[in-house]
């Protein structure tokens, strides 16, 4: 995308991220992010314990061949971070010295009027 391209975007979505009144707040973001990798391997951690409790289940009932197959599911198991669910990003607007939050690359209307292209 050329330059030129992207300030007629930046025209229309007037997007904090896109700001030259932003400064990012990194460790904020960070935050965020961490809390996101912990709700998922929470919950991947559940699941995969819910199906090791299933294979012993089946143990239990004489079912070898069953439980077999659910512990070799649980064997390939691997916990991938999805961090397309981060959406929010941080920062400080220094034309009104306040904290921002906001999703990146969606059109804010409210911001229209303090928008100020960053220099590219």
């Amino acid at each position: 995308m050329d330059k030129a391209s992207i300030i007629e975007l930046q025209k229309i979505d007037c997007n904090c991220s896109d700001c030259g009144h932003l400064e990012r707040s990194l460790s904020q973001r960070q935050r965020h992010v961490d809390f996101h990798y912990q709700m998922q391997k929470k919950y991947f951690d559940i699941k995969r314990l819910k199906l090791i409790e299933s294979g012993e289940d089946r143990l239990r009932k004489g079912e070898n061949d069953k439980a077999r197959l659910i512990f070799k599911d649980v064997h390939k198991m691997n916990f991938v971070f999805d961090e397309g669910g981060c959406s929010l990003h941080y920062g400080k607007c220094l034309k009104f010295d306040k904290d921002v939050s906001f999703i990146a690359n969606t059109l804010q209307l409210d911001t229209q009027e303090c928008f100020k292209h960053r220099s590219l």
